[in-house]
């Protein structure tokens, strides 16, 4: 890490400022220059553009910046770090422009969407009154996923007003912050954005860098019981339908979050009557909870700062909304996540799970407890991972329990792992590459008795001594040691797949000659099981002298 106006930037950061200088460089004919930042939940956007706001509030002492965001927490998050941090505040003066709020005359303005878009080029606008006060050199639009330039929502009509009010010969310069680039709905974005981002951080990414906590999916899908299964079916019997659904629904949260006790737990509930009910429930059984409902606790309002506030402080451990904590919400002490309703689309299991998956003292993962059929929820996560190893070793399936709970096996890559030592070492094999140079094995084993650790290890020919190269830099979870591997899998997923096409083929004469040779029993008549048995032969006559190699 390097200092950057005596701030510490992690690497991935100071990238992303260099790559939106880069494109805003690029556009230098441009009237409107525009730069694009995905950035996942968690991995440090807000402070990243921050940085960049003291750079520009530094190259001119008239230079100004507005901050747009549609949500108090998105304009009271920036603001705290700003005033908190002096390299940062020290650059110039930030003001609230929300509501009755109105320092539309500070050097960093932050602005709520729905104030500035509001009749945004009507004489004595707030948006006006800011422009009036000094043009800004740098507009930053948080959650830009929010910005399709269709002219269809609030959202295109401030654009276009701030594109209006920009004097001539002075360039607007659009920076666009979010986690989440695709949209439910599938409006274009390119109007605004151009064709590609300036610059990508992805979850994936920030997972095996050591800056997110990894996800563990808990499944435990509510099955209604015969009374409320009759009553679904029963024409006469819809109004009673969904009382019993949420007195269920209630319990069912309520049961499978009790073995979690002591976690600090956000609950996405389905609507306000059920969050309310849930959060009963767990006060009863001696939870310290509270609900966070839109319309009673606004945002940016003093009671849900409050709430949010004991929530991080460990004055409560469990916080139940519906949609309130989606977005925009920084509760880093968050080391689990129960959703207790459907969801839809990815964009929204993107950010209900990333509010577990921030960096916090000792946290190690985030659970996920999902407790509705959701269709994303296997695919989103396992494609944010990879594989999350099984009580069995990496790659495993995990528990059933009573017909109803699963811990899912999450893979988009579902990789053959073979089981050298039990409970100690994993292993695979990755073969060669197309110019027939050996890519390997991946090794993943337990260091310390509890943390594991990702080996690369290479011999150009069996009997040669091994090359190990550790793709960690320090022990960790089982999790973390396998998706260090994520990228050698890629490379070879034609081979290394469970359910790869050459499994299902007869063994070849070279591996018959080789079983034969070593006088190996093979459990099976396909390639697949031949390759297993080799794999786990000279795995285990390896092991003792690779010990000695990983303990050096």
């Amino acid at each position: 890490m390097t200092l950057t106006h005596d701030l510490i930037l992690r690497p991935y950061q100071e990238e992303a400022i260099d790559a939106v200088r880069a494109r805003f460089r690029a556009q230098q004919d441009k009237r409107t220059r525009t730069a694009l930042v995905v950035m996942a939940t968690g991995a440090g956007k807000t402070f990243t553009a921050l940085s960049m706001v003291a750079a520009t509030l530094q190259r001119s002492s008239l230079a100004r910046v507005l901050w747009v965001a549609h949500r108090g927490e998105l304009l009271m998050q920036p603001a705290k770090t700003w005033r908190a941090v002096p390299q940062l505040g020290s650059t110039g003066e930030a003001g609230i422009v929300q509501a009755d709020q109105d320092e539309h005359d500070a050097r960093l303005v932050l602005a709520s969407t729905s104030t500035i878009a509001r009749d945004p080029l009507g004489e004595g606008s707030r948006l006006r009154r800011i422009f009036e006060a000094g043009p800004p050199s740098l507009v930053v639009l948080d959650e830009a996923h929010h910005y399709a330039s269709d002219g269809k929502s609030q959202w295109a009509r401030l654009l276009q007003a701030l594109q209006e009010l920009m004097p001539e010969g002075r360039a607007l310069h659009l920076l666009g912050l979010t986690a989440t680039p695709e949209r439910a709905d599938r409006r274009d974005l390119t109007g605004t954005w151009g064709d590609s981002v300036a610059f990508r951080f992805s979850q994936h990414q920030a997972l095996v860098s050591g800056f997110l906590v990894p996800p563990r999916l808990v499944e435990v899908p509510i099955v209604w019981s015969a009374q409320t299964a009759l009553a679904m079916e029963d024409k006469d019997k819809q109004g009673e339908v969904g009382e019993m659904q949420t007195d269920e629904l209630v319990r069912h949260t309520a049961l499978e979050m009790s073995p979690y006790k002591g976690r600090a737990v956000l609950v996405f509930s389905k609507d306000v009557k059920t969050a309310k009910r849930t959060c009963a429930r767990l006060q009863r059984m001696g939870w310290q909870a509270a609900t966070v409902i839109g319309e009673e606790h606004p945002s940016g309002s003093p009671e849900r700062e409050h709430l949010l506030d004991a929530f991080q402080a460990g004055e409560l451990d469990a916080l139940v909304n519906v949609d309130t904590l989606s977005e925009g919400t920084d509760l880093p002490r968050c080391d689990m996540v129960v959703v207790a309703r459907r969801v839809t689309s990815v964009v929204s299991w993107q950010q209900i799970i990333g509010r577990g998956m921030r960096l916090h003292g000792n946290k190690r993962e985030c659970i996920v407890l999902s407790l509705c059929e959701t269709p994303h929820g296997l695919e989103y996560v396992g494609e944010l991972l990879d594989q999350t190893p099984g009580e069995g070793g990496p790659g495993s399936p995990r528990e059933q329990v009573g017909g109803a709970r699963r811990i899912a096996e999450l893979q988009v890559v579902p990789v053959r792992w073979v089981e050298v030592h039990p409970g100690r070492a994993y292993m695979v094999e990755l073969g060669r590459s197309k110019k027939g140079t050996p890519r390997g094995q991946v090794w993943v084993t337990r260091s310390n008795g509890r943390d594991w650790m990702a080996h690369r290890v290479i011999r150009d020919r069996p009997w040669d001594p091994p090359q190990v190269r550790a793709l960690m830099a320090a022990p960790a979870s089982r999790e973390i040691a396998e998706s260090y591997g994520r990228s050698l899998f890629i490379q070879c997923k034609g081979l290394v797949h469970r359910e790869a096409d050459w499994r299902e083929q007869a063994p070849s004469d070279r591996q018959r000659e080789a079983v034969s040779k070593h006088g190996i029993v093979v459990a099976g008549e396909t390639a697949g099981d031949y390759s297993d048995a080799l794999a786990l032969h000279f795995a285990r006559r390896h092991w003792p002298t690779l010990q000695m190699s990983l303990a050096r």
